[in-house]
């Protein structure tokens, strides 16, 4: 059941950064019929809570529990949702969430019937994911994820989406201006694209270069890893147990494509804390050596394994020790594996660095290789 609240003429509704505006003309109409119409307007109303959609939202659990307990003190619930009213046949409406995923839930939680929203009508999906991903700032922790996935949501509706090519390529032809022959687009159509990157970046209130930076890192990973990653303090480093921007980033550009890695790449740097720059460093090595099972599967296991450390003693990995395999060292490897050498262990009872160790050990591999073919 629905209930329409009684408000003042032309009444202006602000949500989050987007403004909707209820038209009087359209107070008292029944919802089916807004919908049957196609009138686009907008209404602050109690929709019953079980209507709501809430498949596929991505939320923070901590913050619907904080919600819950302030929304069962004597205030309630002070800041409407907004929902996008939607016919599904039968004389049903359902109700797709544009701000207020973590209120909803925390509703339900609570055993609260009824939530009071602004219902927008006339609204079609590409203008709903819109105002999501406007709407994304509200929630700090979730916001990379929301905006990811409405971002691409938005796309899917479009004809650039249609023909196969991706939300970074139609970005990347208005951050460099390019003529977009290599994508096989005629002049109109990548007018018309870099007109359509222009409308989003302003609807989005987003730089289309942070726009196509986005993108290009949601498309190079794991979609579960897209939907976990969270935005903490700030910075390079991340609370323990959180994937951050920045360290999925590092994780998926060297590995793209090869999902099954980037997640066994994530759960180590999230296990260890690895900051952004060990995540990457983690990240290289495991692209090198992903044709060798056996060291593949030492270096996850042990991502400090032929590490070094910082100066406060915690075991640190860097990019510049990151494993450059040529075709000799990769026979080493296979030697030092096949024997089971500890390439530890060896380097400590000899005083000095793995790192110094793994260079003398390949020299001398080089120097067999070399009489043996003499």
């Amino acid at each position: 059941m629905k209930y329409e609240r009684d408000l003042s003429s032309g009444r202006s509704i602000a949500e989050n950064n987007f403004h909707l505006t209820e038209n009087p003309l359209y107070r008292g109409i029944p919802q089916l019929e807004l919908l049957e119409k196609g009138i686009k307007t907008e209404r602050l109303e109690m929709v019953s809570v079980e209507d709501v959609v809430l498949e596929g939202c991505i939320v923070d659990e901590e913050h619907i529990d904080n919600l819950a307990r302030l929304m069962e003190g004597p205030r309630g619930q002070i800041s409407p949702v907004t929902l996008r009213a939607r016919d599904i046949g039968n004389g049903k409406i359902h109700y797709d969430i544009i701000d207020g995923f973590h209120r909803i839930p925390a509703l339900l939680k609570i055993g609260r019937p009824l939530v009071e929203a602004v219902v927008v009508y006339g609204c079609p999906d590409e203008e709903m994911y819109d105002l999501r991903v406007v709407a994304a700032n509200s929630v700090k922790s979730v916001q990379f994820a929301r905006v990811a996935s409405w971002m691409k949501a938005s796309f899917a509706q479009t004809e650039w989406a249609k023909k196969g090519l991706t939300l970074s390529q139609i970005l990347a032809l208005a951050v460099s201006d390019s003529s977009g022959t290599r994508l096989k687009l005629s002049p109109q159509e990548v007018e018309r694209a870099k007109e359509w990157a222009r409308v989003k970046s302003k609807a989005w209130n987003r730089p289309i270069a942070t726009l196509w930076e986005t993108a290009r890192a949601v498309e190079a990973g794991a979609p579960d890893l897209v939907a976990n990653v969270r935005v903490g303090g700030g910075g390079p480093h991340s609370r323990k147990g959180e994937l951050s921007p920045a360290r999925y980033r590092a994780i998926v550009f060297p590995l793209q494509g090869e999902y099954d890695l980037q997640r066994k790449v994530a759960k180590m740097v999230i296990y260890h804390n690895l900051d952004a720059e060990e995540a990457s460093a983690l990240a290289h090595r495991v692209a090198r050596v992903a044709d060798l099972p056996e060291l593949l599967n030492k270096i996850l296991d042990n991502p400090f394994v032929y590490g070094g450390g910082k100066p406060d003693g915690r075991r640190q990995l860097k990019r510049d020790q990151s494993l450059q395999l040529t075709k000799d060292q990769r026979l080493a490897f296979r030697l030092i594996l096949n024997h089971h050498l500890d390439l530890g262990k060896a380097a400590e009872q000899m005083g000095i660095s793995q790192p110094q160790f793994f260079s003398l050990f390949v020299e001398a591999v080089k120097k067999v290789l070399k009489n043996r073919g003499k």
